[in-house]
């Protein structure tokens, strides 16, 4: 109970805290806020006007750079055709200069057989003719013979080595076996069949004489053609390699024309290429520049609208009584951390009577004597802190004389139960034992009386503790709500300004593009402009809000720990007395039942 009398002080202490009004820093805040307004509305008109011309240059431009694209990728495409139509010629060329080397191989292969029949044919021819020349002259030689020498030894024996045909040969060996016959046998009668077989032999050599000159004339004719042919063949296949040879040597010289032709066009639809690549890229940088300065434009716009729009709240915001209400609440001292206490009349009052208020519920003259005593010095909460330390000390001391006292009671409860019980042993008169059980029944009656007094105490003690408890944890709540609020609208505030006031250190409008080209635009997302001293100050204000809700929370963290402490604490010590009650009902109802 004591312990709760201390955590009732200390909420009347937080009660009457209220710091002082500081209305010259929103006055500040307000006036450069407003400059900045009419400043962000100027500069957003000038960058709709740039952004206009920039955007005109974003379409010539597309414009432009499409239709060189277009055009540099139409004459990428001839060239590929041309390639394509000098690579089937290259193609032909080679398909062609294959058919001249293989007429080559046929004219030289032809010639070459050619010349190597004619030389048969000749040495065939030769020796024919030759043979065709002997003959004849033997047969001439023959026939001279004959003709001076007929009959004789000589001319049969030049008849007999005659080269003469197989049917021309037989009639010789006949004619000769004629003339080896037995010479008596001839008779005159038969001198004219000899004769008449030497002028068949002679006609025989005639004929045969003029049929080997007639063959060898028809061999020399023969002959005659066929070099005739051979001439001509040669002349022929001279011609014809000399003919494809030169195609040959021209469609090799026109293959490498071609080939140095084709290689010329495909430098030449590299450098297109290259060309159309390097067109697009730029043309892609330009596209993707114009869309992002575009998006970056309606972005721009749009959080210079939503700016302006958040100077506005932020001027209606730091103009309205709430904020200004709020802010006489605060107040932090230059140069320290600690927060300064001081009371208004209102204040000292409205603390006076709080606490004769609690000085009643809990009959207390302590409290009964701080609340008429707040008011009567320069310093009246110096005055209260001291005697709220006064206070602690002095409910310190008092529990803990009533530990002792308790201590001393449990000593004296333990001595009196073995006096009883040595009194009980040793007195043997029934009348006086009948007696002391009565005074002990009388003492039990008595503690129990003030056991449920006590409780009664207890429970009416945390009652008003709870309704002291709940009207603390109220006002708590609504200054914390209230400080978070104007906390968080002045931190919403300070996050839009702070973009906004930086561009101001920024020269206006010196912009940075990608393209060279390209005329002045701005550059990037848009971080607004400020001023320090606009966020220091309202720093200040944010710092004061942040810290009336840190620290009435951490009072009110301390508040509810102590009071959850203390109900607890009270909680066991009903617990306690509720045994203690029954115990001693039961000790009561023994000691009657003995008497």
């Amino acid at each position: 109970m004591k312990l709760s009398m201390v955590r009732l002080v200390g909420l009347c202490l937080f009660l009457a805290w209220q710091p002082a009004e500081s209305a010259s820093v929103l006055t500040k805040v307000l006036s450069m806020l407003k400059t900045m307004k009419e400043a962000g509305e100027k500069e957003k008109q000038d960058e709709a006007v740039q952004y206009a011309s920039y955007k005109t240059w974003c379409e010539g431009e597309t414009l432009t750079k499409t239709r060189e694209v277009g055009e540099l990728s139409d004459q990428a495409e001839l060239l590929k055709a041309e390639i394509e139509t000098a690579e089937a010629s290259s193609v032909t060329f080679n398909e062609k200069l294959e058919g001249l080397a293989a007429d080559v191989t046929k004219w030289t292969l032809e010639r070459d057989n050619a010349t190597a029949l004619r030389k048969e044919q000749k040495a065939t021819y030769q020796e024919t003719h030759k043979d065709y020349t002997e003959s004849i002259q033997a047969i001439m030689g023959a026939q001279k013979v004959l003709k001076e020498e007929a009959g004789s030894a000589k001319a049969l024996a030049l008849l007999a080595t005659l080269p003469l045909p197989a049917a021309e040969a037989k009639k010789v060996t006949a004619f000769l076996a004629m003339y080896h016959s037995d010479e008596e046998s001839r008779k005159p009668e038969g001198l004219d069949s000899f004769d008449l077989a030497t002028s068949s032999i002679k006609d025989m050599l005639d004929q045969l004489r003029d049929r080997f000159a007639d063959e060898r004339s028809e061999l020399e004719k023969e002959e005659t053609k066929r070099v005739h042919a051979y001439d001509l063949l040669a002349q022929k296949t001279k011609t014809m390699l000399s003919q494809t040879k030169a195609s040959q040597q021209e469609m090799t010289q026109s293959k490498a024309n071609a080939l140095q032709s084709l290689a010329a066009t495909k430098a030449q639809l590299q450098d297109t290429e290259a060309s159309v690549t390097e067109q697009k890229k730029y043309l892609e940088e330009v596209k993707a520049t114009c869309q992002q300065k575009a998006s970056d434009f309606a972005d721009r716009s749009k959080l210079r609208e939503g700016e302006l729009a958040a100077i506005g709240k932020a001027i209606d915001l730091l103009s309205s009584k709430e904020v200004a209400l709020t802010q006489t609440r605060l107040q932090l001292k230059a140069g320290t951390a600690l927060v300064s206490l001081r009371l208004a009349p209102e204040a000292e009052a409205r603390a006076a009577k709080y606490l004769q208020k609690q000085a009643m519920k809990f009959n207390s003259r302590i409290l009964s004597s701080m609340a008429s005593r707040i008011g009567q010095s320069a310093d009246p909460m110096a005055k209260v802190r001291n005697m709220v330390e006064g206070l602690i000390t002095k409910l310190e001391e008092e529990s803990t004389e009533d530990m002792e006292h308790k201590d001393w009671c449990e000593k004296e409860m333990g001595q009196n139960e073995k006096a009883r019980t040595s009194h009980e042993t040793d007195v043997d008169e029934t009348q006086a034992k009948v007696e002391s059980v009565e005074s002990e029944v009388a003492k039990l009656a008595s503690e129990i009386t003030e056991l449920i007094s006590q409780l009664a105490e207890n429970k009416e003690s945390l009652s008003n503790q709870t309704e002291a408890r709940e009207a603390e944890q109220v006002e708590n709540n609504k200054t914390i709500t209230d400080a978070r609020e104007a906390y968080k609208a002045v931190t919403e505030s300070i996050a839009v300004l702070r973009e906004y006031y930086a561009s101001m250190k920024k020269s206006s409008f010196i912009q940075t593009g990608k393209i060279e080209a390209a005329p002045e635009v701005f550059d990037g997302a848009y971080t607004g402009q400020g001023s320090d001293s606009v966020i220091a100050m309202l720093e200040v204000v944010q710092s004061d809000y942040s810290k009336l809700e840190s620290t009435t929370e951490a009072q009110e963290m301390t508040a509810d720990k102590d009071f959850t402490q203390l109900k607890s604490e009270m909680a066991v010590l009903e617990v306690q007395q509720q045994k203690d009650l029954e115990h001693k009902k039961l000790q009561k109802g023994q000691k009657e039942t003995g008497v």
